[in-house]
């Protein structure tokens, strides 16, 4: 991801300096690492991948003071037990979670924010209500991922 794009992501977050920021799917900590060096925000990462992990912790290394990140898929978590955060972000992981799982995705996002609480998703959606993808994005980038239709993400929150 470009730094303007994580940038924008930052700026959209409305960050400010002690926030607490929850990650879903943080890939390989580029935009966590932006994140606490710009904005001075604490960062709580899920993920379903080790290897994502491993480099998002070494990416992350001279700030690991402020970073938590998680080793777990997000429906195997209390949000409770990871306390409340200022904000939620989730960069083009949702594809994974499939419309059966919304609701249950947006109830956890829900469940993880303050009062004041806000949410940014970024997703490769689509107009079209089709659990098929197209082969290109199946085969090298979303393998059994669904393009969400934004009416079904709306309708879900």
């Amino acid at each position: 991801m470009e730094e303007l794009s994580i940038k924008i992501i930052s700026e959209r977050l409305g960050l400010k300096g002690g926030m607490k920021v929850l990650d879903i799917g943080f890939g390989l900590g580029r935009i966590s690492k932006y994140m606490i060096d710009n904005y001075g925000v604490h960062i709580t990462g899920l993920t379903i991948s080790k290897e994502q992990m491993d480099r998002a912790k070494e990416h992350c290394k001279d700030v690991a003071d402020k970073t938590k990140f998680i080793l777990s898929d997000w429906q195997d978590v209390n949000p409770r037990e990871l306390g409340e955060f200022d904000r939620v972000v989730n960069i083009e992981m949702i594809e994974h979670v499939g419309p059966k799982n919304y609701h249950r995705f947006f109830k956890f996002i829900y469940d993880s924010l303050d009062k004041e609480g806000s949410v940014l998703i970024q997703a490769i959606n689509s107009n079209y209500g089709t659990f098929v993808n197209n082969p290109f994005i199946d085969k090298y980038i979303f393998p059994f991922g669904v393009t969400p239709k934004i009416d079904w993400m709306i309708s879900a929150a």
